[in-house]
């Protein structure tokens, strides 16, 4: 059961991740159209992404609800009669799941058309304020039981999630490669590289311990400190990153919770450069 919850949180910080995402992406556009500036386009098609990202993140806790012991304050917020503004609607009432369902379902399948009061209501009567609460409702369902994990579970949590696997493989491949380019010229530090980054690929991420973790952890900062690595490092991504690299693995005062997000943050940033 335990570890069972622990997959599905897996998949609600990823479903959490890309709803933010589109989230800050509408935020800027319409501070740019305030700006007078022509984006209009664009801020739909973004509005659009995060309505159908939260709804998939809405539905995730909504399947597994039992794991989760505030899901009754989602349920009740899904659960609100819209009131219709179209007087031609005002005999009609749904809840705004009903309608939600409507529109994700329009979304996949555009050219139905015996939902069309539903799908008008949806979009006339459910005030934009409305969808950004549902956002901090479901991140607070989930923090809650993110926070009755220990420190190993989450942890783990985060090193098993498949995005942040590939990302750090992907920074890891990507060290490789910038290793080879020095061998003649550094063949020493060459050496004590190629014999870490190996321990590295060779890290068995389906059976972690809590001594694994750890190790984990002090590799990745070893090599970080060291000289070398530091000059590909900021020659690829920057001296910001880098320093904001050593901070999160040098930060032994933040919470797991704080420290993990960090983490998961920067390799997603670095997969996106790599």
């Amino acid at each position: 059961m335990k570890q069972k919850k622990i997959k599905t949180l897996i998949t609600l910080l990823n479903a959490r991740e890309r709803t933010k995402r589109d989230l800050k992406r509408y935020d800027e556009l319409y501070i740019k159209q305030a700006l007078n500036l022509t984006f209009q386009s664009e801020i739909q098609d973004t509005l659009n992404y995060f309505k159908i990202n939260l709804y998939n993140y809405i539905r995730a806790i909504k399947d597994k609800k039992e794991y989760f012991d505030k899901y009754q304050k989602l349920e009740s917020e899904l659960n609100k009669k819209v009131i219709p503004l179209n007087a031609e609607s005002l005999n009609s009432t749904y809840t705004i799941y009903e309608l939600y369902s409507v529109y994700r379902n329009r979304y996949e399948h555009p050219n139905k058309i015996d939902d069309a009061d539903q799908y008008t209501i949806f979009h006339t009567s459910i005030p934009q304020k409305e969808f950004i609460q549902l956002f901090h409702i479901c991140n607070n369902v989930v923090d809650f039981e993110l926070n009755k994990l220990t420190s190993v579970e989450i942890k783990s949590m985060i090193l098993e999630n498949p995005e942040t696997i590939i990302s750090i493989q992907k920074s890891v491949l990507h060290l490789d490669k910038q290793n080879e380019k020095e061998k003649e010229e550094h063949l020493e530090l060459y050496q004590q590289n190629k014999m870490l980054l190996q321990k590295l690929k060779n890290i068995n991420f389906n059976n972690l311990t809590e001594n694994l973790i750890d190790e984990i952890y002090e590799k990745f900062k070893n090599y970080f400190l060291n000289t070398y690595f530091k000059k590909e490092f900021v020659e690829y991504y920057g001296e910001t990153m880098y320093k904001k690299l050593l901070e999160i693995y040098s930060n032994e005062n933040g919470s797991t919770k704080q420290i993990v997000q960090e983490i998961q943050t920067f390799y997603q940033t670095l997969l996106k450069q790599s």
